[in-house]
């Protein structure tokens, strides 16, 4: 479009034209700065490019060394305020080698026979006991123990706790909800423990529980034994310790007390009230 312009005008009007063509060298005049802007704006683009890539690695770096921060807070949080999840779970065994009855060596155990106040609690709002919904998300097989353990912790005297039940599709992980107890079952395999209760404290009080029933240990469907189990680790759920942790005492008959005979402990009393 250029070459047509300039090849219609009059020499009147270039002086420097001769003719109705144009020299090649006021063409060149004219393009090579066209090409040159052309190389600029590239490399301006190219280096905009290469900023905007360092920004985003320099971005990827910080989050990663902030999510390792956030970890390794989080870690010695767990760890001060909750305990060691290996030393809550570790395996024990008696002295012959032999599986210790139900809770031997438990993390409950110890220190945890007093009243109430030694004991971890809920907050609640200290009129009308505890209000709690506890979560089945066992297998069909469990629910008959379920029901009648949480009537037996529901009825009992003096009036100390208000239940809910709620069911939710099984879930042998047992993944806490906060704000309420959850139970559930699943072979957990030769871990040492029969039942077992997990708690999570925030400033001294529970914020969530979860209860796991070990069906490694009822293979032969011992009925008096799983009850037992159901109502012991419900009750630690609640925030209840052992009322006794001596197998060969006399059977106090309440399921927060170490037993031999389960038959005999199988529902709570009015101490655990």
């Amino acid at each position: 479009a250029m070459a047509r312009r300039l090849s219609h005008q009059t020499p009147e009007q270039h002086p420097h034209l001769t003719s109705p063509t144009f020299d090649i060298n006021c063409m060149d005049s004219i393009i090579i700065p066209m090409v040159d802007a052309d190389e600029e704006l590239a490399r301006a683009i190219h280096n905009r490019q290469e900023e905007m890539s360092r920004r985003r690695r320099k971005r990827k770096c910080a989050h990663f060394a902030t999510f390792f921060f956030l970890a390794l807070c989080a870690t010695y949080a767990f760890t001060k305020f909750i305990g060691n999840p290996l030393d809550m779970l570790r395996n024990r065994s008696n002295g012959d080698g032999s599986i210790p009855d139900i809770w031997d060596g438990d993390f409950w155990s110890g220190g945890n026979t007093g009243g109430p106040r030694d004991n971890d609690a809920w907050r609640h709002d200290g009129n009308d006991g505890l209000k709690m919904t506890v979560v089945n998300s066992l297998e069909g097989v469990w629910f008959p123990f379920f029901n009648a353990v949480m009537d037996d912790w529901d009825r009992g005297i003096p009036d100390a706790l208000t239940l809910s039940k709620e069911t939710v599709p099984y879930d042998s992980r047992c993944s806490s909800i906060k704000g309420k107890l959850k139970v559930c079952n699943d072979n957990y395999g030769d871990t040492q423990w029969k039942g077992i209760n997990l708690i999570t404290l925030q400033y001294n009080y529970i914020t969530d529980s979860v209860a796991k029933m070990n069906d490694f240990y009822f293979q032969t469907r011992n009925e008096q034994e799983m009850r037992y189990t159901m109502c012991h680790e419900v009750g630690h759920g609640f925030g209840l310790g052992h009322t006794d942790e001596e197998f060969g005492n006399p059977d106090l008959g309440n399921c927060m007390d170490y037993t031999n005979q389960p038959e005999n402990n199988m529902s709570p009393d009015v101490s655990n009230f």
